[in-house]
């Protein structure tokens, strides 16, 4: 054996002894407990682990201990209207991976409240995850959570929780899924609740300073027979939706925050309701929005969708035929181009733009909150509308305002009357002419649509500077009229339209 051979067998023997003497890493599973519904397998620490279905006919207590119980895909019922669980100081409890399907309480007292769970103060916190709950009994004479009671930090993940039953002449009264108070912060990740009928708070109802942070997922589906169809917001409380789908929210507490997601409608009579930018809402956001320029607003159904967006050229990009962009603050901006079939509402703010083109086909300009000499303002170098545009822009005092029309005619005899007036709430043709209309570059014009024995027909003229005298001189009518003596036997869907352009 040579010298070099020694010296490899000898390392080798080294590094086996080195080896041998390392210990040994590697992923190791907890040790399960089979759980068949013992109580006295809820030792601090345990965690438990079913192996087949399970029925309970007992409460389970947890106290000053540690359990996770795996249901490992089973699922654990029962014939008895009793909860499932009862979480009490120092109790620190996860469910997780299985079903949940059981009547539940059907009524409540001072003491027991939940229909399945409750989780009191002084307890640690409550885990769910990938559990489908479903309480398959009343919940007539529950007053507090058709579910779950916490008054711990509690998690819901990756789950369901439901009431399939169908309750006939009452509800549960304060929460149908849920209800928390203080000492809990609900959290909810990628989970679906579906309410059910409350008298407040279909899905959740919160009090004392609790609150619940909606990550993603959906609380959707209940109904209120006073207030809250899904959540309830009540005394301190504080609602933080960050993602997901809420169906409604009603609000007595502290604050609701809205920062992604949707948000079917909400009423606030308390507190503060904040939307932020890129939520959609079926609740007009004018009032709460916070930070946002502009929303864009679109019908779905019978309802009106919103969506707000922080940057008002985002705003109309995303706009579609149909849609309005309203402002939410004063803008400043670039060249503004209106979409096809979509209307720029002001909304009462200040629109400052190198210029806006509204020719497009349907594009229209208009300020739905003006009023007298109020509203929204359009600051710019030129602005072009279209023929349809009849909230058209008018400028006056360095301004472009805006100026709504209605129209009225009628037959007497064989003349026919055509009547021009302000809609309601708008800056008044008098006061525009008053302040140097005929200075400022635009013209009142008269656009005429109609049929000649079936033949569609249009015809556009100007409003002439007499009439526009005539009419500011009308203090008491602030109208004028248009009189038609031709021959009108073969016209029909005779149709005005009025508007202020760019000479």
């Amino acid at each position: 054996m040579n010298k070099l051979t020694k010296r490899l067998l000898s390392l080798a023997v080294v590094v086996v002894m080195v080896m041998a003497m390392m210990p040994t890493v590697f992923a190791e599973e907890p040790a399960y407990t089979d759980w068949d519904g013992d109580a006295a397998a809820l030792v601090d620490g345990a965690y438990l682990k079913l192996t087949d279905d399970l029925v309970v006919t007992e409460r389970y207590t947890v106290q000053n201990k540690t359990v996770t119980i795996d249901l490992n895909g089973k699922k654990v019922t029962s014939t008895e209207a009793i909860q499932l669980m009862y979480i009490t100081t120092g109790g620190d409890v996860t469910l997780k991976n299985g079903t949940i399907e059981m009547p539940g309480l059907a009524s409540d007292n001072s003491t027991v409240m939940g229909g399945l769970i409750q989780a009191n103060s002084g307890a640690v916190s409550l885990t769910l995850d990938n559990v489908t709950v479903t309480k398959t009994g009343a919940t007539t004479g529950l007053t507090h959570a058709g579910i779950l009671y916490s008054r711990i930090p509690t998690l819901i993940k990756n789950s369901t929780l439901q009431v399939t039953a169908a309750d006939v002449g009452g509800a549960s009264q304060e929460g149908g899924l849920i209800k928390i108070s203080s000492g809990c912060t609900l959290t909810i990740d990628n989970s679906t609740l579906i309410g059910t009928k409350a008298k407040y708070g279909g899905c959740i109802f919160i009090t004392g300073s609790g609150k619940t942070v909606i990550n993603s997922g959906s609380v959707t589906g209940g109904t209120a027979t006073s207030y809250g169809d899904d959540i309830y917001d009540a005394s301190n409380a504080v609602v933080e939706i960050n993602g997901g789908e809420v169906g409604n929210v009603y609000t007595r507490g502290k604050s609701v925050t809205v920062n992604g997601g949707t948000l079917g409608s909400w009423t606030l009579k308390a507190g503060t309701m904040t939307i932020g930018a890129g939520v959609t809402t079926y609740s007009n956001p004018n009032a709460v929005a916070s930070g946002c320029e502009a929303y864009v607003m679109d019908k779905s159904g019978e309802k009106t969708k919103y969506t707000t967006y922080a940057d008002f050229d985002a705003a109309v990009t995303a706009a579609v035929s149909g849609n309005t962009v309203s402002l939410l603050a004063d803008v400043t901006t670039g060249e503004v181009v209106v979409p096809a079939g979509v209307t720029l509402n002001l909304y009462g703010k200040t629109l400052t733009a190198d210029a806006v083109n509204a020719t497009a086909e349907g594009a229209q300009i208009k300020d739905e909150k003006s009023s007298k000499n109020a509203g929204g303002k359009l600051i710019c170098d030129s602005v072009s509308v279209s023929k349809d545009n009849v909230a058209a822009p008018v400028y006056y005092e360095g301004a472009y305002h805006f100026q709504k029309f209605k129209v009225a005619e009628k037959f007497e005899g064989n003349v026919y009357k055509f009547y021009l007036s302000d809609a309601l709430d708008t800056v008044y043709l008098d006061d525009v002419w008053a302040n140097g209309y005929g200075n400022s570059g635009l013209k009142l014009e008269i656009c005429a649509s109609y049929k000649v024995s079936g033949e569609a027909k249009e015809k556009t003229f100007d409003v002439s500077d007499e009439l526009i005298k005539l009419y500011a001189a009308d203090w008491e009518n602030k109208m004028f009229v248009l009189t038609i003596t031709s021959d009108m036997t073969n016209i029909t869907d005779l149709v005005f339209t009025a508007r202020v352009v760019v000479a």
